[in-house]
């Protein structure tokens, strides 16, 4: 709504100085119309800059994450790259949504939202649960009441402050790996699978993860 006013205040405003009969009423009229539309003006600049009338609200969702490598391995996987060098709070993840989906990558940067895709932060971490998860919190602007939305909206309601995704592992049974190690994870498999030693088949589903990790903590080559 401000805009609007805005524009019918800078239009009565002209019309005021170049319309009006007399200096006086000029003066009078042009002037009081023309310091209503700077403070005005001032209070659109300060949604802008300052999110005047808004607030920040934080929500956050949790969900189960499954391997990249799905059945192929009995440990699960994590690929994880980061998008600078040696970024640690930026990085494209591959997992899978669903336990027989498919593995895609996720938290790709956005070519044309470059801005947005900063502000989403990624943190790997270890946990002693069974299962992977993903919490996600979420801060964003929001109006502080309706009587603020209706006055000073223009498009801004659910700009992104900050996201912060933190992948929980679990320690003995995940394993994270850049796209690099997991070129040679079919070859360390095989490996696995033909040690005489490890029985890998006669281990229950838990063991097989755990003995998988540490052989691939061992084996694989550095980032």
């Amino acid at each position: 709504m401000i805009i609007y006013i805005i524009i019918g205040l800078l239009l009565a405003m002209i019309g005021a100085w170049v319309a009006l009969p007399t200096r006086w009423l000029k003066i009078t009229v042009g002037g009081l119309l023309t310091i209503l539309v700077v403070c005005l003006t001032v209070q659109l600049t300060l949604t802008f800059t300052d999110h005047l009338g808004m607030r920040q609200v934080t929500t956050v969702s949790t969900k189960q994450i499954y391997s990249a490598a799905g059945q192929q391995s009995p440990a699960g996987i994590l690929v994880a790259d980061p998008v600078g060098k040696a970024d640690p709070v930026h990085q494209v993840l591959v997992y899978q949504d669903t336990p027989t989906g498919k593995a895609k990558a996720h938290f790709v940067p956005n070519q044309k939202h470059l801005t947005e895709s900063f502000k989403r932060q990624v943190k790997i971490t270890t946990t002693a649960k069974k299962n992977a998860t993903l919490t996600t919190k979420t801060t964003r602007w929001q109006w502080r009441s309706k009587q603020a939305e209706r006055w000073l909206n223009v498009g801004q309601a659910g700009e992104l402050v900050k996201e912060v995704n933190i992948v929980h592992l679990p320690q003995d049974t995940w394993v994270t790996l850049s796209t690099k190690q997991m070129q040679q994870l079919p070859t360390l498999m095989t490996q696995a699978a033909s040690e005489p030693a490890s029985q890998m088949a006669r281990l229950p589903a838990e063991e097989q993860a755990k003995l998988t990790v540490s052989l691939i903590k061992q084996q694989l080559t550095p980032r």
